[in-house]
């Protein structure tokens, strides 16, 4: 049988009427309130929020525990998972993960998408970290967003580790593909398009110093890696509508979500221009509401 994986809290764990039994299978883990489980509990996400289900043994872990719990069959056809998980209610709204953001940033946008994508409920709390009153660094001891509140207290922070946590989950759709080329491909466009990112934030903080203490030859060197990445992303496109044997995924949200910064915060350069197939895949993934709706938008940007 096919397996799915369910995230569940230990509290809907128990009132699903789980035993929690310790085993010597159940993974290395530190304790968490986080838990995997191996099969379809329809009590949990309805009777009709699973397709190719038939289970009827459900194992996880929970705590730390092996769990076990016979659940009814389901024949539902509907998507798995989809809309179910992390599914926000008046009992688990605490448990609710949260994702640190700030409304510019290109990395927090990569992980909202994901978030968005796959569905996960996940609360935004926007803050600026360049402000001293920011809060991020308690998150993220680097200071930087996003940062990932996960309801068991623990926190995972960077765009890159985020989303391949988000993976981890199994909660379709599958944003990095599984096959180790087409992953490394994926990875690889992505590492482009944030390089991208870097330089168009290096500029703007450049920007923020007086006119007479900015470096032209640092601003060039800026400029010429954006120049040079969107170069990249085009040929890597090569025409055709993604990056890869897969219809969407990680490379064409990494590749937007940068697209759009250069408008956002390095508007004088027409990338539209040098880049017709960047601009059809633009112009395709933009009606989609997880774009649409996480569009970047201005925070202060403080002298430096």
């Amino acid at each position: 049988a096919k397996q799915t994986r369910v995230q569940k809290s230990r509290g809907e764990a128990v009132q699903a009427g789980w035993q929690l039994i310790p085993t010597v299978i159940a993974p290395p883990i530190p304790p968490r309130i986080v838990d995997f489980a191996i099969g379809v509990p329809s009590q949990n996400c309805g009777k009709n929020a699973f397709r190719r289900g038939y289970y009827r043994n459900l194992v996880g872990i929970v705590d730390g525990e092996a769990s076990l719990h016979v659940s009814p069959v389901t024949t539902s056809r509907q998507s798995p998972l989809r809309g179910c998980a992390r599914r926000q209610t008046a009992a688990n709204k605490e448990l609710a993960m949260k994702l640190i953001i700030a409304k510019p940033s290109p990395y927090a946008r990569k992980a909202r998408i994901a978030l968005l994508e796959k569905r996960i409920d996940c609360d935004i709390i926007v803050d600026n970290p360049w402000l001293q009153e920011t809060n991020v660094a308690k998150a993220n001891p680097l200071g930087k967003v996003p940062a990932l509140l996960l309801d068991d207290g623990g926190v995972v922070h960077d765009s890159k580790v985020i989303v391949e946590y988000l993976e981890t989950l199994g909660v379709p759709p599958v944003l990095i593909p599984n096959d180790p080329l087409q992953r490394i491909a994926h990875k690889q466009i992505e590492a482009i398009a944030d390089g991208i990112c870097d330089s168009i934030v290096l500029i703007a903080l450049e920007g923020t110093r007086p006119a007479d203490k900015r470096s032209e030859v640092w601003l060039e060197r800026q400029r010429s890696k954006i120049i040079a990445g969107v170069a990249e992303l085009e040929r890597q496109l090569a025409g055709r509508e993604c990056f890869t044997g897969a219809d969407f995924g990680l490379a064409e949200i990494a590749s937007i979500c940068a697209l759009d910064y250069i408008d956002f915060r390095y508007p004088r350069y027409d990338w539209r221009t040098k880049a017709p197939g960047l601009v059809g895949l633009h112009d395709r993934l933009s009606q989609r509401p997880s774009f649409a709706d996480t569009m970047p938008q201005p925070q202060v940007l403080p002298a430096l």
